[in-house]
């Protein structure tokens, strides 16, 4: 009689066992699953942030490197009479930040922007310590939602700063027709 009991223990030991493998192989299927694919919408905005990463970067780089604030104003003024003559403005603000996150220079035609500190904002210290493309959503004081994307400016290998990218919820919403869900699932690293 306790052989019988024993051979049900085992055999139920066995169903929990057999049960618990086939939970964990089903879990593990599930969690496998590829995302999925971005949205023409998400790869088109990408396209254009990798473009304005691509064409900015170098221009600061080298005018950080030398420690010209001056010259760092001048390229960004530049770049932006440059894309307005070909055509093809801009459709985001533009921020440089030193390597601490004080701003040197930007786009904005609110106020001065110089000297402003942004090293408090996670997005930033983030994207300064890891030397990647970060992105956020922030929000301006009358509500106004931004996407912004900061790129680290780096040369020879050193940190320099930062290139902030600006861009409003609505016009991404409307220009290409990326929802916030769908920004900030994106990867902007090369």
């Amino acid at each position: 009689m306790r052989g019988c009991h024993l051979e049900k223990m085992a055999r139920d030991a066995c169903g929990s066992f057999l049960l618990c493998t086939f939970i964990i192989l089903f879990l593990s299927l599930y969690a496998c699953q590829p995302a999925h694919p971005p949205s023409n919408a998400a790869l088109a905005f990408k396209k254009e942030v990798r473009d304005n990463i691509e064409k900015l970067s170098p221009l600061f780089a080298d005018a950080l490197q030398k420690r010209n604030q001056k010259q760092v104003e001048t390229a960004l003024m530049r770049a932006c009479a440059e894309a307005e003559q070909t055509g093809k403005p801009f459709s985001c603000g533009v921020a440089i930040l030193d390597k601490n996150g004080i701003s040197i220079t930007s786009t904005s035609p609110r106020k001065s922007s110089q000297g402003i500190d942004y090293s408090h904002y996670e997005s930033i210290t983030k994207s300064l310590r890891e030397k990647r493309v970060v992105h956020t959503r922030l929000f301006l004081q009358d509500g106004t939602k931004i996407f912004a994307i900061s790129s680290p400016l780096v040369k020879d290998g050193k940190l320099l700063g930062l290139l902030v990218l600006g861009y409003f919820s609505t016009e991404v919403q409307s220009n290409w027709g990326l929802t916030e869900a769908e920004f900030l699932e994106m990867n902007f690293n090369p």
